[in-house]
C-alpha cells in the first residue's frame, strides 16, 4: 500500500485505488497485527521465553501493541478520506496531504514491521533479572 499510495498520482485513477486500499486496509491490514499478537500470545504462553522473561520480548510486544493502537485510528482515517475526496472529485491540496501523511505513517510501519522481524531473528537483548525478594 506504500507503493500504491507513493505512486499514485493520477486523479483518474485515485478513487479506484482508494477503494482498493481500504478493502487492503480492512481486511489484511487491520487484521493481520491482531494475529500477531494471538500468535505471541500463544508462544509466549507455551515456551520458555514467556511474556516479560526477555527483553527483545517486552520490545516486539509493546512495537506490536503501537501499530495496533495506531494504525486503525490514523492510517485507515486517512485512506477513507482520501477515498472520499476523490470520489467528490475534490482531490487537490487536500488529497495530496492526506496521501503525504499516508506514505510517513506507511514508512514507519514497513521499518517498525522490519524491526520486530528482526528482533525476532537476531534477539539482541538479554533476559530479565527477576526482582529480589525483600
Amino acid at each position: 500500500m506504500l507503493l500504491i499510495s507513493w505512486t499514485n498520482q493520477n486523479p483518474a485513477q485515485q478513487y479506484p485505488i482508494g477503494l482498493v486500499m481500504e478493502r487492503m486496509d480492512r481486511f489484511v491490514m487491520i487484521p493481520v497485527p491482531l494475529v500477531a499478537i494471538a500468535t505471541g500470545i500463544v508462544l509466549s504462553w507455551g515456551t520458555l521465553w514467556g511474556f516479560v522473561r526477555w527483553y527483545w520480548v517486552v520490545v516486539k510486544q509493546l512495537a506490536t501493541y503501537g501499530l495496533m493502537a495506531l494504525a486503525p485510528f490514523t492510517v485507515h482515517e486517512w485512506i477513507v478520506q482520501m477515498t472520499d475526496l476523490s470520489h467528490a472529485g475534490v482531490a487537490g491540496a487536500a488529497y495530496t496531504n492526506l496521501q503525504r501523511l499516508h506514505v510517513l505513517a506507511s514508512m514507519v510501519i514497513v521499518v517498525t514491521g522490519t524491526a520486530i522481524v528482526t528482533i525476532s531473528v537476531v534477539k539482541p537483548w538479554g533476559r530479565r533479572r527477576p526482582a529480589r525478594p525483600t
